[in-house]
């Protein structure tokens, strides 16, 4: 995958009502496309959330030899090559916090 106006123009046409958020690292090969929705929920009281999100990191600058991976849904994270990645357990905790 390349970066730059081509995928500019990708993350733009794949937003719909969304709101696209292209972000590029200027002088690598690195780029990222967000959708950004907000919308009314009738009777919010009445409703419930579900929170489930995901963390990458590469820590072998873009070579993709050393990741860790994670996440709320599960209770194990992943280690190693993109090729070859490694469950372990995991007691990572997500805390909410109040503003005040």
């Amino acid at each position: 995958n390349e970066c730059g106006a081509a995928a500019r123009q990708t993350c733009s046409d794949m937003a719909g009502n969304a709101v696209p958020v292209y972000n590029e690292v200027e002088g690598s090969s690195r780029c990222s496309c967000s959708l950004h929705e907000q919308f009314l929920v009738e009777h919010p009281e009445e409703q419930r959330i579900r929170l489930a999100y995901g963390y990458e990191v590469d820590l072998s600058y873009g070579k993709r030899t050393d990741l860790r991976r994670g996440g709320i849904i599960s209770s194990a994270n992943s280690i190693g090559s993109q090729n070859d990645l490694r469950e372990q357990p995991s007691n990572d905790q997500t805390i909410f916090l109040a503003p005040n």
